[in-house]
């Protein structure tokens, strides 16, 4: 398993590729069955970037719990600028997403 691999790249890639390789993103979560997306994204993530998605997640499953951002910060050793920058970047379709039904 690759997980210490570096960036691939710092150039820009064209806006019209970032849309495609975004779609196939979309489509491998979406369609995959659980244990492949564990298996893919096992491969493609580095151990920083599986906690850096992994601390995001919780900011928004602590924030469904009602927790303060700054409790937040201090449970998962994150900046509160942080937790509130997620917030702000119109992660609140995502927070909604994970909302109890009424």
């Amino acid at each position: 398993m690759i997980r210490d691999m570096p960036h691939v790249s710092k150039r820009k890639v064209e806006q019209k590729i970032v849309v495609l390789l975004d779609k196939h993103l979309y489509k491998l979560i979406r369609d995959s069955g659980s244990k492949t997306r564990l298996l893919v994204f096992g491969e493609l993530l580095t151990k920083t970037e599986t906690t850096m998605l992994a601390k995001r997640l919780g900011i928004l499953l602590l924030l469904r719990k009602g927790l303060s951002t700054n409790k937040i910060a201090e449970i998962l050793g994150t900046n509160i600028l942080h937790a509130r920058v997620l917030v702000a970047r119109g992660l609140g379709s995502i927070r909604q997403s994970f909302a109890q039904p009424a």
